[in-house]
Parts: structure tokens; C-alpha cells; sequence
């Protein structure tokens, strides 16, 4: 886990892995100083690194399972006629 400091001034919190042989990096969140939304602080960067290692336990790539979750909330919340219907 590191923090990403950029030219602008913006720090971004990534985490670094290697899955088969191929070194990723997996981006975390940014860290904002006046603490507005979507600022990741450093305990929730913590937490999202633990969980992020434990996925590349088991050989999943962090950012494919994020996209596969944010996927099966968009299906579950689908506005569809049957789940209106129903």
C-alpha cells in the first residue's frame, strides 16, 4: 500500500500486487485534506488492501471483482418491468 502523490497535488492511494507472474496496481481511492466525499482515508485504505490481498489469495484480480459487484448491484436494483410488476 502506498500513496501516489501526483504534480497536481492530488494523492491517490494504490495498492501493488503480483498475479502470475505480472506485477498490477490496484487503485484504492484518493485521499482529499479537506475530507469531502469520496475521500479514502488511511484506515479504509488499510481495510481495502487487506481485502484486496486476501482476492489475490485466491488468484482474483481486485479491480475484475469491484467491476463484478458493482455489476450485481446494478442488476439487483435493475428498473425492469418485472421487478416493477412483481
Amino acid at each position: 500500500l502506498y500513496l501516489e502523490v501526483r504534480p497536481s497535488g492530488a494523492k491517490l492511494w494504490r495498492f501493488r500486487y503480483r498475479l502470475a507472474g505480472k506485477e498490477n496496481v490496484y487503485a484504492i481511492g484518493q485521499d482529499f485534506n479537506d475530507k469531502r466525499e469520496g475521500h479514502v482515508s488511511l484506515e479504509d485504505a488499510r481495510r481495502e488492501r487487506d481485502r484486496a490481498r486476501a482476492l489475490v489469495k485466491r488468484g482474483v484480480h481486485p479491480p475484475h471483482q469491484r467491476q463484478a459487484d458493482k455489476q450485481a448491484i446494478h442488476r439487483e436494483h435493475a428498473n425492469t418491468f418485472e421487478a416493477i410488476a412483481r
